[in-house]
Protein backbone atom coordinates (compact mmCIF):
# COMPACT_ATOMS: atom_id res chain seq x y z
CA UNK A 1 0.00 0.00 0.00
CA UNK A 2 1.26 3.43 -0.84
CA UNK A 3 2.52 5.97 1.60
CA UNK A 4 0.73 9.28 2.12
CA UNK A 5 3.48 10.98 0.14
CA UNK A 6 2.67 8.79 -2.88
CA UNK A 7 -1.00 9.80 -2.85
CA UNK A 8 -0.27 13.49 -3.39
CA UNK A 9 -1.33 14.55 -6.85
CA UNK A 10 0.99 17.12 -8.46
CA UNK A 11 -1.66 17.74 -11.13
CA UNK A 12 -3.89 19.26 -8.45
CA UNK A 13 -1.19 21.45 -6.93
CA UNK A 14 -0.01 19.02 -4.28
CA UNK A 15 -3.53 18.01 -3.30
CA UNK A 16 -4.72 14.61 -2.14
CA UNK A 17 -7.64 12.65 -3.59
CA UNK A 18 -10.81 13.83 -1.86
CA UNK A 19 -12.09 10.30 -1.20
CA UNK A 20 -8.78 9.32 0.45
CA UNK A 21 -9.25 12.07 3.02
CA UNK A 22 -13.01 11.66 3.33
CA UNK A 23 -12.94 7.94 4.10
CA UNK A 24 -9.70 7.65 6.05
CA UNK A 25 -9.06 10.84 7.95
CA UNK A 26 -12.58 12.12 8.66
CA UNK A 27 -14.48 8.80 8.51
CA UNK A 28 -16.93 9.93 5.83
CA UNK A 29 -17.91 13.13 7.69
CA UNK A 30 -17.51 15.93 5.15
CA UNK A 31 -18.56 18.59 7.66
CA UNK A 32 -15.03 18.50 9.08
CA UNK A 33 -13.58 19.09 5.63
CA UNK A 34 -16.10 21.89 4.99
CA UNK A 35 -15.03 23.62 8.22
CA UNK A 36 -11.37 23.57 7.10
CA UNK A 37 -12.39 24.93 3.71
CA UNK A 38 -14.48 27.72 5.29
CA UNK A 39 -11.50 28.71 7.44
CA UNK A 40 -9.43 28.85 4.23
CA UNK A 41 -6.93 26.25 5.38
CA UNK A 42 -7.79 23.85 2.54
CA UNK A 43 -9.44 24.08 -0.84
CA UNK A 44 -11.50 21.49 -2.65
CA UNK A 45 -11.28 20.99 -6.40
CA UNK A 46 -14.28 19.84 -8.44
CA UNK A 47 -14.27 18.01 -11.76
CA UNK A 48 -15.24 20.61 -14.38
CA UNK A 49 -17.63 18.31 -16.25
CA UNK A 50 -19.30 16.34 -13.44
CA UNK A 51 -18.93 18.72 -10.50
CA UNK A 52 -17.70 15.74 -8.47
CA UNK A 53 -15.25 16.55 -5.66
CA UNK A 54 -11.83 15.44 -6.86
CA UNK A 55 -9.13 16.64 -4.50
CA UNK A 56 -8.38 18.51 -1.33
CA UNK A 57 -5.27 20.57 -0.85
CA UNK A 58 -3.78 23.57 0.89
CA UNK A 59 -5.65 26.85 0.36
CA UNK A 60 -2.67 29.07 -0.31
CA UNK A 61 0.88 28.83 -1.61
CA UNK A 62 2.15 29.36 1.93
CA UNK A 63 0.09 26.42 3.23
CA UNK A 64 1.16 24.35 0.23
CA UNK A 65 4.83 24.87 1.02
CA UNK A 66 4.24 24.00 4.68
CA UNK A 67 2.28 20.92 3.63
CA UNK A 68 5.08 19.83 1.28
CA UNK A 69 7.65 20.26 4.05
CA UNK A 70 5.55 18.12 6.37
CA UNK A 71 5.20 15.41 3.75
CA UNK A 72 8.90 15.54 2.90
CA UNK A 73 9.79 15.04 6.55
CA UNK A 74 10.35 11.30 6.94
CA UNK A 75 9.21 11.23 10.58
CA UNK A 76 5.96 13.02 9.78
CA UNK A 77 5.30 10.90 6.71
CA UNK A 78 5.79 7.62 8.58
CA UNK A 79 3.70 8.92 11.47
CA UNK A 80 0.87 9.83 9.12
CA UNK A 81 1.11 6.45 7.40
CA UNK A 82 0.89 4.69 10.77
CA UNK A 83 -2.16 6.76 11.72
CA UNK A 84 -3.94 5.96 8.44
CA UNK A 85 -3.00 2.28 8.68
CA UNK A 86 -4.39 2.04 12.24
CA UNK A 87 -7.60 3.74 11.13
CA UNK A 88 -8.01 1.30 8.24
CA UNK A 89 -7.23 -1.65 10.51
CA UNK A 90 -9.97 -0.56 12.89
CA UNK A 91 -12.45 -0.35 10.01
CA UNK A 92 -11.58 -3.91 8.94
CA UNK A 93 -11.95 -5.13 12.52
CA UNK A 94 -15.42 -3.58 12.59
CA UNK A 95 -16.29 -5.57 9.47
CA UNK A 96 -15.15 -8.79 11.19
CA UNK A 97 -17.26 -7.98 14.24
CA UNK A 98 -20.34 -7.39 12.07
CA UNK A 99 -19.79 -10.70 10.26
CA UNK A 100 -19.31 -12.52 13.57
CA UNK A 101 -22.57 -11.06 14.91
CA UNK A 102 -24.50 -12.17 11.86
CA UNK A 103 -22.94 -15.64 12.04
CA UNK A 104 -24.03 -15.91 15.69
CA UNK A 105 -27.56 -15.01 14.66
CA UNK A 106 -27.52 -17.65 11.92
CA UNK A 107 -26.24 -20.26 14.38
CA UNK A 108 -29.13 -19.47 16.72
CA UNK A 109 -31.52 -20.13 13.83
CA UNK A 110 -30.04 -23.57 13.20
CA UNK A 111 -29.63 -24.65 16.83
CA UNK A 112 -33.22 -25.84 17.02
CA UNK A 113 -33.58 -29.61 17.20
CA UNK A 114 -36.07 -31.25 14.88
CA UNK A 115 -37.12 -34.86 14.73
CA UNK A 116 -37.94 -37.45 17.33
CA UNK A 117 -36.87 -36.06 20.73
CA UNK A 118 -35.85 -39.37 22.34
CA UNK A 119 -33.58 -40.11 19.36
CA UNK A 120 -31.80 -36.79 19.80
CA UNK A 121 -33.29 -34.98 16.82
CA UNK A 122 -31.06 -33.21 14.31
CA UNK A 123 -30.01 -29.69 13.36
CA UNK A 124 -31.72 -28.30 10.32
CA UNK A 125 -30.17 -25.53 8.26
CA UNK A 126 -32.24 -24.13 5.43
CA UNK A 127 -30.64 -23.64 2.05
CA UNK A 128 -30.95 -19.86 2.38
CA UNK A 129 -29.29 -19.87 5.81
CA UNK A 130 -26.53 -22.20 4.57
CA UNK A 131 -25.88 -19.99 1.52
CA UNK A 132 -25.71 -16.86 3.67
CA UNK A 133 -23.43 -18.58 6.19
CA UNK A 134 -21.09 -19.72 3.42
CA UNK A 135 -20.99 -16.21 1.94
CA UNK A 136 -20.19 -14.73 5.35
CA UNK A 137 -17.45 -17.31 5.91
CA UNK A 138 -15.88 -16.35 2.57
CA UNK A 139 -16.11 -12.65 3.43
CA UNK A 140 -14.55 -13.32 6.81
CA UNK A 141 -11.66 -15.19 5.19
CA UNK A 142 -11.04 -12.29 2.79
CA UNK A 143 -11.17 -9.69 5.56
CA UNK A 144 -8.85 -11.83 7.71
CA UNK A 145 -6.31 -12.01 4.89
CA UNK A 146 -6.54 -8.25 4.44
CA UNK A 147 -6.09 -7.77 8.20
CA UNK A 148 -2.97 -9.96 8.25
CA UNK A 149 -1.41 -7.94 5.43
CA UNK A 150 -2.35 -4.63 7.06
CA UNK A 151 -0.96 -5.77 10.43
CA UNK A 152 2.31 -6.82 8.77
CA UNK A 153 2.46 -3.46 6.98
CA UNK A 154 1.88 -1.71 10.31
CA UNK A 155 4.71 -3.70 11.92
CA UNK A 156 7.03 -2.65 9.08
CA UNK A 157 5.98 0.98 9.47
CA UNK A 158 6.59 0.82 13.23
CA UNK A 159 10.07 -0.64 12.57
CA UNK A 160 10.74 2.09 10.02
CA UNK A 161 9.67 4.69 12.57
CA UNK A 162 12.05 3.22 15.18
CA UNK A 163 14.91 3.28 12.69
CA UNK A 164 14.20 6.91 11.78
CA UNK A 165 13.92 7.96 15.42
CA UNK A 166 17.19 6.22 16.35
Amino acid sequence: EMCIRDSINAEYGGAVDYKDILYTVVDGDDTKINQLVKKKLFRVTNDQTTGKLMSIGPYSTLFRRAFEKLIDDEKTCVGMDIMVKKFRLEKEKQKITAIEEELKMLVSLTNKKYGIPFLGGHDVESEAVRDRRMLLEKKMALVNEKLKKMENDLIQLEEKKKAIMA
